[in-house]
This record gives C-alpha cells, sequence and structure tokens, in this order.
C-alpha cells in the first residue's frame, strides 16, 4: 500500500438505485474520505440516487450523470462507479457553478480568490502544485465560455473535464453537488497535490488533404449550414462517400473535423444531420475557418502509449481518472478493439465516464481522452 495516498475505487451494476449506492460506497469507504466521485448512469432514478449519495458520510462528494462509465472492470453501462481518495498529500477545494446561464468572469474571479485564501499548501494558485478538474452539464452549449474563464482567472492552471451525458439520448444531463443532481450547472474541484502528476489529452486521429471552409455556421448553437457554400450535410454525405440519408453516429464517430490549434490537433465531432440539410455539433465550429477531415489511427494503441509515457513521467499511477469521449465508445462497440481497449482500462485501473464533450486546460473538444494520473 502507498503511504502517501490511498485511492479505492468501485462500481455497481445493481439496478436499485439505494442498493447501487451501497454497494459502490462498501468498495471504496475510507477511514478518511477526503473526496468521493461518483459516475451515474442516467437510466438510474436520479433523485433516489440523490437521497443515497447525500446519506454518505463524506463531506466532499461530485458526481456527474454519463454516457457511460469506466470501471476497474472496463467500459461499464447501467452502473454507478466511483473513488475515494485519503491522501495528507492532496487537498480539495470545490467551487460550484449553480448558473452556468449567468456565469462570469466576475464570479469567476471571486472564487479564485476565496479559494487562494484557503489553500493548503500553496500561498497562490501555482500551476506545477494546482490542477483543475471540471464537471459539467453536457446539454448546456456553455463548455467553451466556461473552460475559457476558468483557464483565465485560475492562473492558467492545468484543467481537464468531462461534460456530463444520459446514455445518448441528449435529452438531460446533470451534476451531483450539495446534496443536489441539477442541471445548469458545474463542480469546478480545485486539486494541490504535493505528489506528482500529469494532466492527458490524446486522440487517435490525424489530418487528411480533405479540408472544409465552413461558409455558413452558428458557433453559439454549433450549427454549420453551409461547407464550402452548398449545404453541410450533403457536402459531408458526398465528402466521405455515403449517402445522406445515411448519415448516423457510425460515420460521425469515424469521420470528424480536427482543427490546428497552437500545433495540437483538437476533434469537433458531428452529432446529427438536421432536416434542413445542416449539422449539428458536440462543440462550437467556426465560420469561415477551414477544418481537415480526420483519419483514424489505432484507438487502443494510441491510448496505452500515452498511459505509458505518463508512467515514465511520474512513476507508478496510483490514480488515473479519465473522461472518454462517448464517440470513442461507440467506434469501438462491437469490434475486437473493444476487448483489447478494455484490457487497456483494466491495466490501469482508470476510472471515469464517458463524456459529451471533454476539456483540456483552455479547450473544449470531442472524441478525445482526457483525464489526470497522480503518482505516488
Amino acid at each position: 500500500m502507498n503511504k502517501n495516498i490511498q485511492v479505492r475505487r468501485g462500481y455497481s451494476l445493481n439496478s436499485d438505485p439505494q442498493k447501487a449506492v451501497e454497494e459502490l460506497y462498501e468498495q471504496i469507504a475510507q477511514d478518511r474520505n477526503d473526496i468521493v466521485m461518483a459516475f451515474v448512469s442516467s437510466n438510474y432514478h436520479l433523485q433516489s440516487v440523490e437521497h443515497a449519495l447525500n446519506q454518505l458520510p463524506a463531506k466532499k462528494i461530485v458526481g456527474t450523470t454519463t454516457a457511460g462509465e469506466l470501471t476497474t472492470d472496463g467500459l461499464m453501462t447501467n452502473s454507478i462507479a466511483g473513488f475515494s481518495i485519503q491522501s495528507d498529500m492532496l487537498a480539495f477545494h470545490i467551487f460550484d457553478i449553480d448558473d452556468l446561464d449567468n456565469f462570469s468572469i466576475k464570479d469567476s474571479l471571486r472564487a479564485a480568490q476565496e479559494i487562494v485564501h484557503d489553500l493548503k499548501f500553496n500561498t497562490y494558485l501555482n500551476p506545477k502544485k494546482i490542477f483543475g478538474i471540471l464537471l459539467i452539464d453536457g446539454l448546456s452549449l456553455k463548455e467553451e465560455q466556461v473552460i475559457s474563464i476558468l483557464a483565465n482567472t485560475f492562473n492558467n492552471i492545468p484543467i481537464v473535464g468531462g461534460s456530463a451525458g444520459d446514455n445518448l439520448n441528449f435529452i438531460k444531463t446533470q451534476i451531483y453537488h450539495n446534496y443536489l443532481f441539477k442541471s445548469n450547472r458545474a463542480a469546478f474541484i480545485i486539486v494541490e497535490s504535493e505528489l506528482p502528476f500529469e494532466i492527458i489529452k490524446t486522440h487517435h486521429f490525424v489530418p487528411t488533404a480533405k479540408l472544409l471552409n465552413i461558409t455558413k455556421a452558428n458557433p453559439r448553437n454549433r450549427i454549420v449550414y453551409q461547407i464550402n457554400d452548398e449545404p453541410a450535410a450533403l457536402y459531408y454525405a458526398n465528402l466521405i462517400g455515403v449517402p445522406k440519408e445515411e448519415l448516423s453516429p457510425r460515420y460521425f464517430s469515424k469521420n470528424p473535423l480536427i482543427e490546428n490549434y497552437y500545433g495540437e490537433w483538437y476533434i469537433r465531432e458531428i452529432l446529427q444531420a438536421n432536416p434542413d440539410m445542416s449539422l449539428k455539433f458536440a462543440c462550437a465550429v467556426e465560420e469561415n475557418k477551414i477544418y481537415s477531415l480526420g483519419k483514424a489511427g489505432d484507438i487502443t494503441q494510441n491510448l496505452n502509449d500515452k498511459f505509458r509515457e505518463i508512467e515514465r513521467k511520474i512513476g507508478d499511477i496510483q490514480l488515473l481518472l479519465g473522461f472518454d469521449c462517448a464517440f470513442r465508445r461507440l467506434e469501438i462497440e462491437g469490434t475486437k478493439s473493444q476487448d483489447e481497449y478494455n484490457n487497456v482500462l483494466k491495466k490501469y485501473e482508470v476510472i471515469g465516464f464517458n463524456t459529451y464533450g471533454e476539456q483540456y486546460n483552455s479547450m473544449h473538444m470531442n472524441h478525445t481522452f482526457t483525464g489526470v494520473a497522480i503518482g505516488g
């Protein structure tokens, strides 16, 4: 057992919400729960889950609804997964953003000042010793705005996060904190760490020579109307060689748009083709910008290589918290890659959830694995 940090992970497939939470807690309970995080399938009756979580003997509990769970046995659905941490070398501060619609720079600055006052190991927001974890309503359309504000007002500390899901129903996603599941909300967890850590961003796509010039779009609503002055869905369908009537998430997940931003590639995922031949995206796509069509590499090899790279940097990984896009899951489900992918998740005991979007520093993206690894 590592003396610097104790992490306990677990999950339950019990369909009864109360029993599922109880079974999870039996696996993760510690003498002192410094923080508990829960990743909850939206198929559960959330008020019942909420009631059960509220009874747990832990002061800091944060949770989210999911589009699937990452567990010690790999990818899971219809479960409640989670973990607890006990460590004298970590400190956790939670900023509850209770109203995303009205969240402002002023709100974030005030929260940052309050958290600096409460820091345990630091006198300022030191990017080498502090990182942030964001859980946010995945249907709010506010991720770009919120992550940008947080990055700018929290001294550019490293930030990773995931957007809440609801099993690809796209109806309602919720965040749990302060005894309540709620939409239009985010929880920002600021972690002080005297232990080595590394934040993670990885995906398996490379750009192709096929370019898409976005000639008409509504970034706020994440809709693209025209590509190269043609109806967006029709142009995209012709580009990937599929009849427009057959466009579906299976094709979108294998043929995303990708954008180069300061030398790094970020993925922009299509959610659906609309009746008016526009395309609905899972994050903002800018007008008058040129994107590349992405080509997939080996998703499992890419993830395994990234984890090995991090292991070389920080030594034995004690916790690997992952935010894994639901479209990555969709890409591998039912293929031979699924078992290989699960083996990587199990090898590193990854805990987390399948998301509707991922955050990394000041950026919101799709079809990406983000997360944080903490060493001992």
